[in-house]
């Protein structure tokens, strides 16, 4: 069945960012369908097959029919979560949900495409509800991602941010402490860090962020190879050139005829 057609996901009932009362309590009967259930804040429990987990931001839970969830809160922390019941109409090839709770280290993540998900919903239109469910699986892929990585190799958030700054804007005069004043974080702890979540220091990271942006103005752009290395930061185009043949095994010149 087509997720562009008459979709995978049915929800049934609408999905929905809710506070939990002071003196909440979650025991439902046996689950008819399946249910996600995402913290966003407050400090809480929940309990599924005899075994009690922490609830607290970023914590996730995919529950199937038939599970037995116990929840309850600390009423001055008071949980809040997204939740959602529904039921695949097609399996999204490729998709596996997590046998237990997920600790994300995307949650910022998370809650833009959750953001997205109620607000498309919401608007009550065919095209709404096909974005919400898209959102949806989007929220699902990136649980199984983070459910299939031990702790230490999980993307951490300031990194996230930080390379997504370096892909929005490789050409800029970035330098190590301008990206750890971007993470929040001393120089040391974000070279450590960016090194063990990015698999390269911040330099050649950067090094290799601008070769690949060099790489797409050359194949889709008009512009020169000495415009393209004065664009990307280079004051010497022979340096960028120098750099471009090291990373990728041919000169700039070469790289554009041969794709050409």
């Amino acid at each position: 069945m087509s997720v562009y057609g008459d979709g995978v996901v049915r929800f049934n009932s609408a999905p929905r960012i809710q506070r939990c009362e002071a003196f909440w309590e979650w025991r439902p009967p046996p689950l008819a369908d399946h249910d996600a259930w995402f913290v966003l804040d407050g400090e809480g429990s929940l309990e599924i097959g005899g075994i009690r987990h922490p609830a607290r931001r970023g914590t996730c839970f995919v529950f199937r029919p038939g599970d037995r969830p116990y929840g309850s809160h600390d009423p001055s922390a008071r949980l809040v979560v997204f939740y959602a019941h529904f039921d695949f109409l097609a399996h999204p090839e490729g998709l596996r949900l997590p046998d237990g709770p997920v600790e994300s280290s995307g949650i910022g993540e998370l809650e833009a495409s959750i953001g997205t998900l109620v607000k498309a919903y919401g608007s009550g239109t065919r095209v709404g509800r096909l974005r919400s469910e898209l959102a949806f699986i989007q929220c699902l892929l990136q649980l199984q991602d983070e459910a299939g990585s031990p702790p230490d190799a999980q993307a951490d958030e300031r990194i996230v941010r930080v390379l997504r700054r370096i892909s929005e804007d490789p050409s800029a005069e970035w330098s190590v402490e301008a990206l750890a004043v971007v993470a929040g974080l001393s120089r040391a702890q974000f070279t450590r860090l960016f090194g063990r979540s990015a698999g390269l220091p911040p330099n050649r990271y950067l090094i290799r962020a601008r070769i690949d942006r060099a790489r797409t103005l050359l194949r889709e752009s008009a512009l020169t190879v000495s415009m393209i290395a004065e664009t990307l930061g280079y004051g010497e185009v022979s340096f960028f050139s120098r750099q471009f043949k090291r990373l990728t095994g041919t000169s700039p010149l070469a790289y554009r005829r041969g794709v050409r």
